[in-house]
């Protein structure tokens, strides 16, 4: 990618300064150049609204750009550069331009390459005015605003993220709002100063947003990005915006309440502040009321699984680490369960991956519910009410926006019947889940009855097509004034045909045009055959064309009756447009109801096509798994993966996992942090059987990489995100640890890795739920050690230089690592391998009597209130160890002979 590439995330500024993506177009100069034409007038005045967004300018059948503007998007969208006339200066201006009829295409591209672009429209029709056409700008696209069904992806967000600081120094707090414009969700959170930051990252993970909205003067302490993904568009604002009475006001005015009580942010002033200045965005970007936006849900971590994005990343829930793009995310949690019939649905599965429950009577019933979706003769019918339902979410957002076109209308009549079809479908249910959801689905039917009765079924895809939006039987002036125009078109061609036979010109036309209008086309070579009565209009190469006192007259009453037609067409659909936006809280609470029914519809066939089992929900610490397996690996490789038992209990709360490389170790953690996630967000887990407790957060540590972009090493990186763990975890969090300490020397590693194990096992506070995976097999010893921790290894058979694994996971420690043996299968070449034995062979530590020996590990820490043990007396040389253990009698001469040489190698230095 090319430096200053406008498509590259790092040709973007940071904060604090404000985006420089589109700089102002060149002052107006004070100097004796020509002045300005009235219509760059008011596109300077315009640009000047439009701040750091690019300005698509109306002008007529095009979009313009103008400046830099003009420069920038040509870059982008592969267009050309012209010039309109020159400044001032007398130096050209630079305009580019795209059709207003295919706009929608390149506002996408812009937005995907991260530009804000206000779009300036003309407000009343050419020729009306005695000066140039009034125009103004009437929405600003931004990656969370623009809400065009061909950029959003049906399976997620579009969250705008607002953040932000409030409060005196003893009192700071950092606040943080998502709302999605797409579908109305909107939530707010607050955080104390010093723990604000990292909370939010974790929100940033869970809600992905896609812009990221925040004061000018003083930015929150983010990052750009969070931890392995590309971040969001940042936006900055006035700081006023921010401030609490403001922020309060804008809420109040938006929702039409006197406090913010039923929101549960009244007593929040810092997620006032976010939520607040949110609106104000929105607000100004949309201008118009945001109707659909109708309610605020505060965020708590108290009623929600936390996982950091590092967690979620290494998990990959929603993204693969290193998998080709072109396996379509097939290696994702998300797309593995992913069953949905709809857009709504699939959001809603990811944002329950993302922010699984910790409400234990609250996870019962969603696993209820998938249990009777899953056994009950009445779902086949249910899941076909849903399958192709329409996106109801997105389309009552746009049609609250007023900017849905009238094919979406009666998409959304389509999305009623199929809610009512799926009540129908769900009335036999029992559940309380689907019983509520049953009572959700309805009540909207007057809604699609007026959109049926009103737009034609072969209604246009905007309203600037008029003529055919809306049905016969609506209205009796306007089916007159179609047979008139149906008539019309008749009229013609018998007009046609009579001036034919008048003239003898054979090749005579009627033609239209939008210019002159209707005219009588005759070649050049008829010229003699023309009446007198014909005036002539036009010229051309080889004709001229004429018009008579009949077609002007007829003209007349055929260009009203157009005129009258797309009148009351607009007006009769305007009547719907209002109809409906103002039921746009009911039309959501539909889609919810449907996306709601989708996902658990979704879950239990996944659940019945994969073999999944309903996991047993407790309140205590246990966690006990059969034969569990990895949903994304199963569902990739399902012939060939070996499930694997899990149990951790207060005897056995940390379990030392050693084994061979690509023996499944990663593998076995991840499935256990998977099924946690699953079960809490209502969903059967890959497993013969399953009792799980309720955890309030999960982290994975597994693998590290350099974060050059900070300045930190891998082995730091890794140092800090386990120290990450070992602050904030809690007797009921899972944790997964694997190869913690192999980024430094052998010896710095295993002593840390030691280190790090009895700080968990010595503290009744931290006694969390922990899988350690390692290569440093000396750490078995700790089992032994320290109450709680128990060793498991990978299993694997050596049949000469081969090594097969059993990718079974069994009790006790490994004690090697099969190391050389996948280099070998990884096609190092035989000299190295020959070489790294003989290596081995000088390192072993049963030859030389090092830290890892038969019977020789780190001393344990001394324990609180203990004295620390004697220093232990100096070991034998381990040649004289293994001559006492040695029977000459028991040797064979080959065996004596090999001793010998063993023995010999020993004494090399």
């Amino acid at each position: 990618m090319k430096k200053n590439d406008p498509t590259s995330r790092a040709f973007r500024p940071l904060f604090p300064e404000r985006p420089a993506r589109s700089p102002s177009p060149a002052p107006e100069a004070e100097d004796t150049g020509a002045a300005p034409s009235p219509a760059m007038r008011q596109y300077l005045e315009m640009k000047r609204e439009a701040s750091d967004a690019l300005l698509f300018f109306r002008m007529g059948d095009f979009y313009e750009l103008f400046y830099d503007d003009a420069l920038t998007a040509a870059k982008v969208l592969d267009i050309a550069v012209t010039s309109r006339q020159k400044d001032q200066r007398r130096v050209a201006i630079p305009m580019a331009g795209v059709p207003h009829h295919a706009a929608e295409g390149y506002l996408g591209r812009l937005v995907r390459a991260g530009y804000r672009v206000a779009v300036c429209e003309q407000v009343e029709p050419a020729g009306k005015s005695r000066g140039p056409v009034r125009r103004r700008i009437t929405r600003v696209v931004t990656p969370s605003t623009y809400l065009d069904p061909d950029y959003l992806e049906g399976a997620e967000g579009a969250y705008l993220m607002a953040a932000c600081e409030w409060g005196a120094k003893d009192r700071r707090a950092l606040g943080a709002a998502f709302v999605d414009l797409s579908t109305g969700d909107f939530s707010a959170a607050e955080f104390r100063a010093e723990d604000g930051a990292r909370e939010c990252v974790e929100l940033m993970a869970a809600f992905r947003p896609r812009e990221l909205l925040s004061p000018e003067e003083a930015p929150p302490p983010l990052p750009l990005a969070a931890e392995g993904g590309e971040g969001p568009l940042r936006t900055v604002r006035p700081g006023f915006w921010f401030e609490h009475e403001h922020a309060r006001d804008a809420l109040l005015r938006h929702f039409g309440t006197s406090s913010l009580d039923a929101f549960g942010v009244e007593d929040c002033p810092a997620a006032t502040c976010a939520a607040g200045a949110a609106i104000t965005y929105l607000t100004e970007t949309q201008r118009t009321r945001l109707n659909h936006i109708a309610g605020l849900r505060r965020i708590s971590d108290s009623g929600r699984l936390v996982m950091d994005p590092l967690t979620q990343r290494n998990l990959e829930l929603f993204a693969p680490l290193s998998s080709p793009a072109s396996d379509g995310g097939k290696t994702t949690l998300a797309v593995t369960l992913d069953r949905t019939a709809t857009g709504m649905g699939a959001r809603l599965l990811r944002r329950r991956l993302a922010q699984p429950l910790l409400d234990p009577a609250a996870i019962r019933a969603r696993l209820d519910a998938v249990a009777e979706w899953g056994s009950s003769e009445w779902a086949g019918g249910a899941a076909e009410s849903l399958a192709g339902c329409p996106d109801l979410e997105r389309l009552a957002s746009r049609a609250a926006l007023r900017i849905a076109g009238p094919r979406e209308y009666l998409k959304i009549t389509e999305a009623i019947l199929a809610a009512e079809r799926l009540e129908e479908g769900i009335a036999p249910a029992e559940s309380p889940v689907l019983a509520d959801l049953r009572g959700r689905l309805g009540g909207v039917r007057a809604v699609a009855d007026r959109i049926s009765g009103t737009i034609a079924e072969d209604a246009p895809a905007a309203v600037r097509e008029p003529g055919s939006l809306i049905r016969e039987g609506v209205s009796a002036e306007l089916d007159d004034l179609r047979r008139l125009r149906s008539s019309g078109r008749s009229a013609i061609r018998d007009l046609e045909g009579r001036e034919r036979a008048r003239t003898g010109v054979a090749s005579l036309r009627i033609r239209y045009n939008q210019v002159f209008g209707y005219t009588i086309e005759i070649g050049k070579g008829h010229a003699a055959r023309v009446p007198e009565d014909y005036v002539r209009r036009q010229t051309l190469v080889n004709a001229e064309r004429y018009v008579t006192e009949e077609l002007k007259a007829f003209e007349q009453r055929l260009t009203g009756a157009e005129a009258r037609i797309g009148e009351i067409e607009s007006e009769l659909f305007a009547a719907v447009v209002d109809e409906v936006a103002a039921a746009g809280g009911d039309l959501l609470r539909v889609a919810a109801a449907v996306a709601e029914a989708d996902v658990t519809a979704a879950f239990a066939d996944t659940a019945s096509r994969r073999g999944y089992v309903k996991p047993e929900i407790h309140d205590g610490y246990d966690l006990e798994v059969s034969a569990g397996r990895h949903p994304v690996v199963e569902a990739l490789l399902p012939d060939s993966f070996v499930p694997n038992d899990l149990s951790l209990d207060g005897r056995g709360f940390l379990m030392i996992l050693t084994g061979p490389n690509m023996g499944g170790k990663s593998t076995f953690l991840r499935q256990a942090a998977l099924h946690q996630i699953m079960a809490q967000a209502g969903c059967f887990v890959p497993a013969a059987a399953a009792r799980l407790p309720v955890c309030d957060r999960v982290f994975a540590r597994v693998g590290a990489s350099d974060d050059l972009a900070r300045g930190r090493s891998t082995f730091l990186t890794e140092m800090e995100e386990t120290a990450h763990i070992l602050h904030h975890a809690t007797p009921n969090s899972l944790v997964l640890l694997d190869e913690v300490g192999r980024g430094t020397a052998t010896y710095d590693g295993l002593s840390l890795a030691w280190a790090i194990v009895e700080y968990i096992a010595r503290r009744p506070n931290l006694r969390m739920k922990t899988l350690f995976a390692t290569h440093y097999h000396e750490l078995v010893g700790l089992a032994e050690a320290e109450p709680g921790v128990v060793n498991f290894h990978v299993a694997a058979r050596e049949h000469g230089e081969e090594i097969v694994f059993l990718r079974r996971v069994a009790a006790g420690g490994a004690r090697r690592s099969y190391g050389i043996q996948v280099a070998r299968l990884a096609g190092i070449p035989p000299a190295v391998v020959e070489r790294a034995k003989e290596v081995l062979d000088g390192l072993d530590p049963e030859r030389l009597g090092g830290f890892g020996a038969e019977g020789r590990s780190p001393p344990p820490a001394p324990r609180p209130g203990r004295a620390a043990p004697p220093p232990a007396a100096a070991p034998p040389h381990p040649l004289l160890e293994r001559l006492r253990g040695t029977d000459p009698d028991a040797l064979t001469p080959r065996e004596a002979l090999d001793l010998l040489y063993d023995l010999r190698r020993g004494l090399d230095p």
